[in-house]
C-alpha cells in the first residue's frame, strides 16, 4: 500500500473535524495520525486543564513576590522567573481580561494573550499555537508555493492576528450550535489533532 502524503493526511483529518463527530475525531490519533504519535502532547506529562479562572478573581493575583504567600504559587513563579516568563504571565492576564471580547485587542504576544482567553472562556476561545495555526494554513491554502510557506512556519513570532482570527471564526462557526460543555470538548480534541497534525507536516 502506498503511504498517504501529509498534505493528503492534513485534508482527511479537516474532513472529519468539519463532520462535527466527536468519536471520529478523537479516533485520528490513532489511525490517520497512527505514524505520527511522537508529535502529540504527552497526556501524562501535560495533563488537561481542568479549571478556568475569572476576570474577578484577578484581583487577587500580584506578580510583586513579597505578596505570594501560597506554596504552589510561589514555585511556579519561581519557575517563570529562572526562565525569564513573568511577562508571558502579563499577556495571559490581558487575555483572561478581554475574555468577553471575541475579537483580538492586543497585536504583540497573541500566542500567550489567546491562551489566557482560553482559561478565562474555553467554551468560547480555543488554544491557539503554532502547529495548530500551520495545519490551519495549509488546509487552506490556494496553491503549492502557499503550501510550502506555510509548512516553513517556524514559530509563533510568524503568525499574523488575522490568521488568529480566522482560525478561531472557523471552529467556532462549526461549533455554534452546540452547548458550552460539547463546545469545549469539541475544541480540546480538535486542538489535539491539529497540534500534532502541524507538527508532523512542518518543515525547515
Amino acid at each position: 500500500m502506498v503511504k498517504k502524503s501529509l498534505i493528503e493526511i492534513t485534508k482527511e483529518v479537516f474532513e472529519i473535524i468539519e463532520l462535527k463527530d466527536l468519536s471520529q475525531i478523537k479516533e485520528i490519533e490513532n489511525s490517520i495520525l497512527n505514524d505520527y504519535k511522537k508529535n502529540y502532547v504527552n497526556t501524562e506529562n501535560s495533563k488537561r486543564i481542568e479549571f478556568d479562572i475569572l476576570e474577578s478573581e484577578l484581583r487577587e493575583i500580584s506578580l510583586d513576590s513579597s505578596n505570594i504567600n501560597n506554596p504552589l504559587a510561589k514555585l511556579l513563579y519561581a519557575l517563570a522567573w529562572k526562565q525569564g516568563d513573568l511577562q508571558k504571565i502579563e499577556h495571559i492576564i490581558h487575555g483572561i481580561e478581554d475574555a468577553h471580547n471575541k475579537e483580538n485587542r492586543k497585536k504583540s504576544a497573541l500566542v500567550f494573550y489567546n491562551f489566557g482567553k482560553f482559561i478565562a472562556k474555553p467554551e468560547e476561545h480555543p488554544i491557539v499555537d503554532q502547529h495548530v495555526i500551520r495545519a490551519f494554513l495549509v488546509h487552506r491554502a490556494k496553491s503549492e508555493n502557499e503550501i510550502i510557506k506555510y509548512r516553513k512556519l517556524k514559530d509563533s513570532s510568524q503568525i499574523k492576528e488575522d490568521e488568529i482570527e480566522d482560525y478561531k471564526n472557523w471552529l467556532r462557526e462549526l461549533g455554534k450550535d452546540m452547548d458550552n460543555n460539547s463546545r469545549k470538548e469539541f475544541f480540546y480534541w480538535t486542538d489535539r489533532q491539529l497540534f500534532a497534525l502541524g507538527k508532523s507536516i512542518k518543515t525547515k
